[in-house]
């Protein structure tokens, strides 16, 4: 059932969300609400999160559930446990959460004083986790002909076996290749050996900036996996912890697009932070299509159920429809931000928000035009002779004064007569 002419609709069901759906008898009731305001064509199912999986019973009931509807349905994985810790002074959290974004019950059994119980990335040094994530992937690969792997599949473990494995090598140039490895031999070839077919989707998150500190290597997973995903929740930029522009909603779209093209599945917005003007969370979802998104995953079933969210959104979702189907594809002066970099992190964003259009690129931009470079565009050694092959074609620069800083001394002074002195203006 798919209703919209331009994209798609999903709806994620994190593994707490299964358990909230009740029995078989209450399926229709529970999924009524979204039946009246959205016209879903898919349904992502988990079938692990954290301490909790998901029979086979209970999905194929739900699989047959959705498929007798008209609704397709894939699998999902969420590479997290669950584990009790130490805490740590004057960090401590009150309560034990899932990252499903529900508190456990009463069944969970009671923590000693001076620990807690916390949600924890896989270790891929480790036999133990490893053999969880590819009896997972494999058992997931048998009910599903595509799986979407959740952005959390990275790793930020310090433990005695990751700094043995890490030996000289900085963390993310041991974590790159780890996640690589990891990706490939393990998530790809347990999926793979299931099910040849299966459809294996790597979602990328909202923090890009970060990726090549916990391994997430978009420059060799976008050949491993057969579709990318793109995480767009901008949520509330003023209160929430990350602070994010939200054109980074549309400006990540359009630079995951690249990785792949022809094989971005689509963009996924939650409603975190966005009860206060609902708003945000319908400009997550204008920006993720404006940027030529395939499909919507909304996260997830339990947060927006019987909520204004939902509502509002179908109405803005049959007006979007329209409006994307008239739009040509998006354009804007050229970003030139390479794999693994980092450095004056959502500038283009900011700059974005007052209604200047950005096309990031993770390759040179090709373009007889402006092309952009900020302090993320030096970490490729090899950015001056590519800016000064563009303006012996005749093209132009615009470079931040980070860009100038990291590249002074470094070659900078054959294109621009201008320095970086550090000094500060202050406008009243």
């Amino acid at each position: 059932m798919n209703a919209y002419d331009n994209f798609n609709v999903a709806l994620y069901f994190t593994t707490r969300c299964i358990e909230s759906m009740g029995t078989a008898e209450h399926y229709e009731r529970n999924f009524r609400f979204f039946e009246k305001h959205l016209h879903c064509a898919k349904v992502y199912l988990e079938t692990h999160r954290d301490d909790m999986d998901v029979s086979a019973e209970r999905l194929n009931a739900l699989k047959r559930f959705f498929n007798d509807k008209g609704i397709a349905t894939s699998g999902a994985i969420t590479t997290t446990l669950m584990k009790t810790t130490k805490n740590k002074p004057l960090i401590d959290e009150t309560g034990v959460y899932g990252s499903g974004g529900t508190i456990l019950g009463s069944e969970t059994s009671p923590i000693e004083d001076g620990y807690k119980r916390a949600i924890s990335m896989l270790c891929y040094t480790t036999k133990e986790d490893l053999d969880l994530l590819a009896q997972t992937v494999a058992f997931s690969a048998s009910l599903f002909d595509e799986i979407i792997i959740d952005d959390f599949f990275f790793t930020n473990c310090t433990c005695a076996g990751c700094i043995a494995a890490k030996g000289d090598r900085s963390w993310a140039d041991f974590r790159l290749e780890l996640m690589t490895d990891v990706s490939e031999k393990i998530v790809i070839r347990a999926a793979k050996a299931v099910n040849p077919n299966v459809n294996m989707i790597i979602k990328y998150p909202n923090w890009h900036e970060s990726y090549q500190e916990t391994g997430y290597n978009p420059e060799t997973q976008a050949r491993i996996f057969d579709q990318v995903y793109t995480g767009t929740e901008t949520r509330d930029a003023n209160h929430s912890a990350q602070s994010l522009p939200r054109y980074g909603s549309y400006s990540l779209m359009r630079w995951v697009e690249k990785l792949k093209p022809g094989h971005h599945a689509g963009g996924w917005i939650d409603s975190l932070g966005s009860m206060p003007h609902i708003s945000y969370f319908l400009e997550q979802a204008h920006l993720t299509l404006f940027a030529k998104g395939k499909e919507l995953t909304l996260f997830c079933y339990s947060w927006l159920i019987d909520t204004v969210h939902i509502p509002a959104l179908g109405y803005e979702l049959e007006r979007l429809d329209q409006v994307v189907g008239m739009a040509g594809q998006p354009v804007g002066i050229a970003v030139y931000e390479p794999f693994h970099a980092r450095g004056d992190n959502h500038l283009y964003d900011h700059l974005g928000m007052a209604g200047i259009a950005f096309e990031p690129t993770h390759a040179f931009p090709d373009t007889s035009g402006l092309v952009f470079v900020t302090a993320a565009s030096a970490t490729d050694a090899a950015v001056i002779d590519k800016l000064k092959g563009h303006l012996l074609k005749g093209g132009d620069i615009c470079m931040t004064s980070g860009f100038l800083q990291r590249m002074q001394g470094r070659g900078v002074e054959e294109l621009t007569s201008a320095r970086y002195t550090d000094q500060k203006s202050m406008f009243e």
